[in-house]
């Protein structure tokens, strides 16, 4: 019975699958940034070709506008939900949060958000060659990408 309760919540909670799908795009993004292509390869024109702070600034943008997408369409949803229910009935809410179609939409909006960072700080740039033997404090990770 407490295996079927939990299911029954995870599939009307909001924040399931959207997390779910932040841990398997940290996990992706781990394992992908350790693959080596060479030049000659059938793969090397999916390359990123640019430099550090072309993939920074692209990693940043990208980051920035889904936060802006996420936020914008979450704050209309909501106000239109509420105004919704009050007139029709609560059961609403509890629908629009079951839909299944939401879920995976509002989980292909949300990973590229707190996997840009990780990115970023990946992607800084050394000689070849030299490997970092420190790591930067956060604050100091924070300012390169933001900037």
């Amino acid at each position: 019975m407490r295996r079927e309760a939990a299911i029954e919540y995870l599939r009307g909670a909001l924040w399931a699958m959207p997390t779910a799908a932040v841990f398997l795009a940290l996990i992706a993004g781990s394992v992908l940034s350790s693959i080596t292509i060479e030049s000659g390869s059938s793969l090397s024109p999916l390359v990123f070709q640019g430099t550090v702070d072309d993939a920074r600034n692209l990693l940043i943008g990208i980051a920035s506008t889904m936060v802006t997408v996420i936020a914008l369409v979450l704050g209309l949803t909501v106000v239109a939900l509420q105004l919704a229910s009050t007139q029709f009935s609560p059961r609403l809410l509890r629908n629009f949060l079951r839909d299944l179609v939401n879920q995976l939409t509002l989980s292909s909006f949300v990973p590229p958000s707190p996997t840009a960072p990780p990115a970023c700080t990946r992607s800084g740039s050394r000689p070849a060659g030299v490997r970092r033997t420190t790591r930067a404090s956060p604050s100091a990770v924070r300012s390169s990408c933001s900037s």
